[in-house]
């Protein structure tokens, strides 16, 4: 377990991320290997020693070579390979862990670019090769290859801070506002309460409200409302569900309240709304670029 804490607009929240390595190797690829292109349930740091590479997310194909470091994301796929003139050597790094979305987007890496030039490259390559060497001998040899990740994410982070120009805040508001709206949208059916918010992300309710107001310009219990509104309306568009049963769906045990809610928010009621429904209820999360659903 790790944990980051930092200082945003004199208000002090802490980032916790858990972290676990699972496997460390080093290859020297040769020309005619053969692409790899897969989905992991893990994650997957890779570090070019040597030589060049492609590496192909979304179908859009990008030229790596030394001094650069790719993630590839649990869940997601990626297709990698080395050149045929001049194939690469790289240390790669697979572990697990939980809120490392957040974590390393501060070092710059996301699932639209998951790559980056380290410009301290050449100082983390003896630390990258300690930790192999350290993972293929014994078990209690295996635990100092973590503490040599440590120190090599250490160093990420703080070239990510550097790179922005050493706005901190800024970064790390927007990685808890994502973390925080991720988490209530994954659980809007529950009885979400600001104050639950807000421990469940260890800031303080002054924070958590200030957060939501200058970035957003809702407050948590209205972006809560308005997600579970849009929810009901796609329900509406695609169902004969009774409102009674769909309120129950989204979380709200009372009809009328729903009623109520669902008018003050999209300006009719939810039988007007089936009959005319909107074609994407969600759009007000893409307008704000928030869409994390």
């Amino acid at each position: 377990m790790g944990k980051l804490k930092i200082e945003v607009d004199d208000e002090n929240f802490e980032l916790d991320y858990n972290l676990n390595v699972y496997k460390v190797e080093k290859e020297n690829c040769l020309p005619n290997k053969r692409p790899e292109k897969r989905i992991r349930d893990y994650y997957t740091l890779t570090f070019v020693l040597y030589g060049t590479g492609f590496l192909i997310v979304d179908d859009k194909k990008t030229f790596l070579q030394k001094g650069y470091s790719f993630l590839c994301y649990a869940g997601e796929e990626y297709e990698f390979y080395p050149s045929k003139n001049d194939p690469w050597t790289y240390i790669c790094i697979d572990f697990f862990g939980d809120n490392l979305e957040n974590l390393f987007s501060v070092m710059g890496f996301s699932k639209e670019k998951p790559y980056m030039s380290i410009p301290t490259f050449d100082l983390l390559v003896p630390l990258m090769q300690e930790m192999v060497d350290s993972f293929n001998r014994s078990y209690l040899s295996r635990l100092n290859s973590s503490a040599y990740f440590t120190l090599i994410l250490s160093n990420l982070y703080t070239e990510g801070i550097k790179k922005t120009g050493g706005n901190h805040g800024k970064i790390m508001r927007f990685a808890m506002l994502r973390a925080i709206l991720i988490y209530i949208n994954n659980n809007f059916r529950l009885p979400l309460s600001p104050e639950l918010i807000a421990r469940e992300h260890y800031i303080s309710y002054r924070t958590l409200m200030k957060l939501f107001a200058e970035e957003l310009q809702l407050s948590p219990i209205q972006y809560l409302n308005t997600y579970r509104i849009s929810y009901a309306c796609e329900i509406l568009k695609s169902s004969k569900l009774n409102v009674e049963g769909i309120a129950k769906m989204i979380g709200i045990s009372d009809q009328r309240y729903f009623s109520r809610v669902f008018k003050k928010i999209k300006g009719v009621t939810p039988t007007e709304y089936r009959n005319n429904p909107e074609q994407d209820p969600f759009l007000w999360l893409k307008k704000k670029n928030i869409d994390f659903r």
